[in-house]
């Protein structure tokens, strides 16, 4: 869509009034602004007249490539807008085309900066005898218009207020003025504008043009192959454009009056009189709006813009009389098709707020139900709550009746931090179950279940991850053996006389490498010739791996919960836009 900041509407429902009538009732002036306008209301009217930059996705010889196009907004509907004057420009040139009028930019802003300080010097020489009245200082107020003409201000609004416009001044041209060197090649008029009709963009000419003139008409050379040519082109007379195809919509630097001389050159009059009808255009927008604070009258506006001072008051009357209806018809179009967006944004919103999932364990979930986003989470939560009754059952099992005592006291030591994680993971997996369950659009109607849903996932994964450091810990030979040296005790001897072996990778019977804090605590009769290596690790397996197995199930069942909360979330923002409002 076109880019356009949005105002608010003003429109009524009651009956439209006749475009004829309108016009009837029309009062045109020579001195004041036209009497008897139609509010116009659609803001993608105010574009008519500016120089703007877009982008879009055009396909040329079977490559679809990104090309940027400058021009001045000619006509604007609900579905197209239509370029006069148009430039080309590949990826590459383009970025040409805007590091030069960021150049401009700082380069009229440095002079302004200089032109201000030389102003204060003058300002406090006394014998200073400069006229201060004809130099206006700083750069410009507008930057819509060149010094001393009418054009309209930064808000929309007609002025008449003069300006430095040393943008201006760079080029009578502005923007439009081309960044590289364009493509233009001669061919017969016909072939030009053959097959004009394209899906995404449709580029059309008025046969009348010819003679190149000057002021920056458009030459007799035209650009034949600018279908078929990758290449940067123009300028081309018109393009238009589908609006649902550009965006990157940028205003541009307005050419000069100087520029159009409109009626100067009688092999330009047919462009001339589109220029004009594109002035006529912006001065009844802009007026019909109360956006015309100095009461400029159209005449005036459209003679010292066009710079056409000879222009008939007859020709410049009666092209107002065409171009109202025109407006007048699109920007009603403008506001139905706004109307019916706004309407399908209702029906829209109606129907994800109406829809009743199937009955049963999450016909409470609405329209969230076709995602299957409640049921895939309540699956993961079912997987936590599973794995967790699954460890806890195993745990204690085995500490109870399978392992040895000394396995038993081994993994005591974390045994707080298998207890903590149990109880965070069950309490999860009931959140996630019960959010599951009830999640429906809009979220923030569960906001309180689903937050704490979030935090207990969080808390969730980094019970899991702790526990699976815990394990793999207990699984060191360091930690196995500072736990045999120093807190063993009498539970050492009792594993030595149990499974008759003694030391951890030397015997105790073995008199040249003996480890004292092994061998010292218990009698000499414990001390087998078999080291107890291989039977602590083989106990120590039976109960660790199981338990690392079932961590990583839970962890990874909370990860997958996880995404299923973040697609939730993006799910709430694509279908509660418009319920939230």
């Amino acid at each position: 869509m076109l880019e356009v900041p949005q105002t608010p509407q003003t429109g009524n429902e009651k009956a439209e009034e006749s475009i004829e009538g309108i016009v009837n009732r029309l009062i045109i002036h020579d001195d004041k602004p036209i009497e008897n306008l139609p509010t116009l209301t659609a803001p993608e009217l105010k574009l008519i007249g500016r120089c703007v930059s877009l982008s879009t996705k055009q396909t040329i010889n079977g490559v679809t490539a990104q090309y940027f196009y400058t021009g001045l907004v000619s006509a604007v509907t609900a579905t197209a807008v239509a370029l006069m004057y148009v430039n080309r420009y590949t990826e590459a040139d383009f970025k040409v085309y805007v590091e030069r009028e960021k150049a401009l930019v700082r380069a009229v802003n440095a002079s302004a900066q200089e032109m201000t300080r030389q102003a204060h010097q003058r300002a406090r020489s006394p014998s200073s005898d400069v006229d201060k009245d004809q130099h206006h200082i700083g750069g410009p107020q507008h930057g819509y218009t060149a010094a001393g003409e009418v054009g309209v201000d930064r808000d929309g609004g007609i002025t008449g207020q003069r300006d430095g416009a040393a943008l201006m001044n760079v080029d009578a041209a502005g923007s439009l003025a081309p960044a590289v060197k364009m493509t233009l090649e001669g061919e017969d008029e016909a072939e030009v504008f053959r097959g004009a009709q394209e899906t995404e963009m449709e580029e059309g000419s008025n046969e009348g043009l010819s003679g190149g003139g000057v002021n920056g008409a458009v030459p007799t050379r035209r650009p034949p192959h600018f279908r078929t040519s990758a290449a940067s082109a123009g300028p081309l007379p018109y393009v238009s454009f589908l609006r649902k195809s550009i965006h990157d919509v940028r205003f541009g630097r307005d050419p000069r009056s100087s520029f159009y001389a409109l009626f100067q050159d009688p092999s330009r009059k047919l462009l001339d009189m589109q220029y004009l009808r594109m002035f006529v255009r912006r001065y009844i927008v802009h007026t019909s709006e109360n956006n015309n604070p100095r009461q400029v009258p159209m005449y005036a506006f459209v003679t010292v813009r066009g710079a056409c001072p000879e222009l008939g008051h007859e020709l410049a009357n009666q092209t107002v009389r065409e171009e109202l209806p025109g407006l007048i018809k699109a920007d009603r179009a403008i506001e139905r098709d706004k109307k019916r967006n706004r309407n399908r944004e209702v029906r829209r919103e109606l129907a994800i707020q109406e829809y009743r999932a199937p009955p049963g364990l999450f016909s409470n979930t609405g329209i969230l139900y076709l995602t299957h986003t409640p049921q895939s989470t309540f699956l993961s939560a079912v997987v936590v709550v599973f794995f967790t009754i699954i460890f806890a059952v195993f745990l204690a099992v085995v500490l109870a009746v399978v392992a040895d005592s000394l396995i038993v006291s081994y993994l005591s030591q974390v045994m707080r931090y298998f207890i903590a994680s149990m109880c965070v993971w069950m309490l999860t997996g009931v959140a996630i179950g019960l959010h599951a369950i009830n999640m429906h659009i809009p979220l923030r109607d569960d906001l309180r279940l689903m937050v704490t849903r979030a935090v207990l996932m969080l808390g969730g994964v980094a019970c899991a991850v702790m526990t699976l450091v815990m394990l793999l810990g207990r699984l060191v030979n360091p930690t196995l053996y500072s736990f045999l040296a120093l807190r063993a005790n009498d539970l050492l001897c009792g594993f030595y006389a149990a499974h008759q072996c003694s030391g951890f990778t030397t015997s105790c019977a073995d008199l040249y490498y003996t480890d004292s804090n092994l061998c010292g605590t218990c009698p000499p009769s414990l001390n087998y010739s078999t080291v107890c290596y291989y039977e602590l690790w083989s106990q120590l397996q039976v109960v660790i791996v199981p338990l690392l197995v079932f961590s990583v199930f839970i962890l990874l069942a909370l990860v997958y919960s996880s995404f299923q909360f973040v697609k939730l979330w993006l799910l709430g923002r694509a279908l509660g836009n418009s319920a939230r409002s």
